[in-house]
């Protein structure tokens, strides 16, 4: 690993790492305080799913696994927001990272040292802030040219049209009822709000929580030697002398599996869509609640299964059939 991949950071792409993890505080406190779980969960996960490829090396743009898991973290998303439940946030969580973990550790060999490199470095997640406070300092003095920039468009574009907006719809206001309703509602609305704001303890830790983790999402800190010791050691199962023997167990049990949720999820579609009826004796509240943790502890057995199966060498889980089927 080249440490200094992660630790020589351009004042440039801190300053847009920073400027990231502000806006997913602000988006956070917007969708989630007070919000109802769901559908607010799944939009803040599509945010930070946004900043992650924002923050992306630019060689990195065309990388078919970050598009593969972009997707198949859409897809957990829909999910999310159709029922929030323990399992759809794990596979969110367990997808996000594997995401950042692609797009940050990628001078690693994909797989587990991608992916433990994340989880390390998510365990010193607080230790971000210090990078954040000191990369600001850094590009503020000994090198002001980016930090200098984003305050020169502050001041010079942003603050100039916020004002002229102000006078204008000030102006424009007096000579229209409808308008200056509008922008009479809308200054008490904001006056009303910074009043009332709620400046709690659970909402500081919110945003602290918020900070902290799409700071490490977006810009991650390189772990420590004890750690890479400890990855560098997961390597993958040795090949075996007879291969085909390999391919064809891993292959059945794909097959197996497959058709055995096939068959559990055909039982959903035919009781609940095809015939709109359930079995004498059986009400719909125990058919959707029933077995719930045993539909959790299966998914998570199925996930295993599959990280042991391509842990195998690569000239048998790069075989295409077995793709397909772990897919």
């Amino acid at each position: 690993m080249n440490e200094t991949s992660l630790q020589s950071v351009s004042p440039g792409r801190a300053m847009r790492a920073i400027g990231s993890g502000i806006v997913s505080v602000l988006l956070g406190d917007w969708l989630l305080w007070g919000a109802a779980p769901g559908l607010s969960f799944s939009f803040f996960g599509g945010v930070l799913l946004i900043l992650i490829w924002i923050n992306r090396p630019r060689h990195l743009v065309a990388d078919p696994i970050a598009w593969s898991v972009s997707l198949l973290f859409l897809g957990a998303l829909t999910a999310s927001a159709i029922e929030l439940c323990f399992t759809n946030v794990c596979v969110v969580l367990v997808l996000l990272g594997i995401l950042a973990g692609e797009t940050f550790f990628s001078d690693r060999p994909t797989g587990w040292p991608r992916w433990l490199s994340m989880v390390g470095a998510m365990l010193q997640c607080p230790g971000r802030y210090l990078w954040a406070v000191e990369h600001s300092l850094r590009a503020g003095f000994s090198s002001p040219s980016s930090f200098v920039r984003v305050l020169a468009w502050m001041m010079g574009v942003a603050l100039p049209v916020g004002i002229l907006l102000v006078i204008f719809a000030s102006i424009l206001g007096t000579g229209n009822a409808v308008l200056g309703a509008w922008f009479s509602a809308w200054l008490g609305a904001l006056w009303k709000w910074i009043v009332s704001f709620d400046f709690s303890i659970g909402r500081f830790f919110l945003w602290f929580f918020l900070g902290m983790t799409s700071l490490a999402l977006i810009r991650p800190k390189i772990v420590g030697k004890v750690w890479w010791g400890v990855t560098e050691r997961v390597r993958r199962f040795p090949l075996p002398e007879k291969t085909g023997r390999a391919f064809w167990r891993s292959a059945l049990i794909l097959v197996s599996l497959n058709a055995l949720f096939l068959i559990a999820n055909g039982i959903d579609a035919v009781c609940l869509w095809a015939n709109r009826s359930l079995p004498a004796g059986v009400t719909y509240a125990a058919f959707v609640h029933q077995g719930t943790g045993q539909l959790i502890a299966a998914t998570i057995l199925a996930a295993a299964v599959l990280a042991w199966l391509f842990n195998q060498d690569e000239k048998l889980t790069g075989n295409p059939a077995l793709r397909i089927g772990a897919l």
